[in-house]
């Protein structure tokens, strides 16, 4: 009994895997930069922790993202391997364990996000140095973003999509050639990197590594996209009650 995603029942290859992480944001910046400078939009602002962007902005930039992103899914796993949404992680899962292993890993997840900011914060009194502000805070702080456009992208669309990409297609593609635990730290550094958050590396790392590890134990993308969507909520919340109000 194979302990974990079994490579051996998945159709796509360790060379889809890395091909696809190598063309991600290329892809995006191909698209992004031309459909931005007929938009007539600053993509500088976007990329400045939110900047003084607008609700359409923000849109056109997701879907920009999710194209690219279901675009590749599509291309190597439904279209060149002929696989489906099972093999793509999409599986029932035990509905209290689920809960029980998304609780948990979330608040495990908050508890290293906060001693990993109470740690920058000393670190920078000390050297001197001013902490940016995460993309989530720079959207509701210096963007003109609709709070109701922004919780439905950041909580349903930005977890589906991204664990479909990072975790049910990389890691997946991944462990068909290197060791789990390798496939875990490889897919949470691309995650991670492609996020664009340098501050926010460190805790950007450990999430992505955490989801890979329960979609590995799990099988399934249930849990990952349900504690990236109680991650995600959780800042926006945060965020909007203490600054916004």
């Amino acid at each position: 009994m194979v302990l974990g995603i079994d490579p051996e029942g998945i159709k796509w290859k360790f060379s889809d895997a890395i091909i696809a992480s190598i063309l991600l944001f290329p892809l995006f910046m191909l698209i992004f930069y031309p459909v931005f400078l007929v938009l007539n939009i600053s993509s500088l602002h976007l990329f400045a922790s939110g900047g003084s962007i607008s609700t359409f902005d923000l849109v056109v930039s997701y879907a920009i993202q999710s194209f690219v992103m279901i675009g590749l899914i599509w291309f190597f796993v439904f279209f060149k391997r002929k696989s489906n949404l099972f093999d793509l992680g999409f599986q029932p899962a035990n509905p209290l364990k689920t809960l029980v292993i998304s609780v948990s890993l979330f608040i495990l997840i908050i508890i290293v996000n906060f001693i990993y900011g109470i740690l920058i914060f000393l670190l920078s009194k000390y050297i001197g140095f001013e902490i940016p502000d995460s993309k989530i805070l720079g959207l509701l702080l210096k963007g003109d973003v609709s709070i109701y456009v922004l919780i439905p992208i950041v909580v349903v669309v930005a977890p589906i999509i991204e664990e479909s990409f990072f975790r049910g297609f990389i890691y997946a593609g991944l462990i068909k050639r290197v060791p789990r635990w390798v496939g875990m730290i490889i897919s949470a550094a691309i995650f991670a990197v492609f996020h664009l958050e340098p501050y926010q590396i460190v805790p950007l790392l450990f999430i992505g590594f955490v989801l890979t590890f329960v979609y590995d134990r799990t099988k399934s993308l249930v849990a990952p996209i349900i504690i990236h969507s109680l991650n995600n909520i959780f800042y926006v919340i945060i965020f909007y009650y203490i600054f916004m109000r």
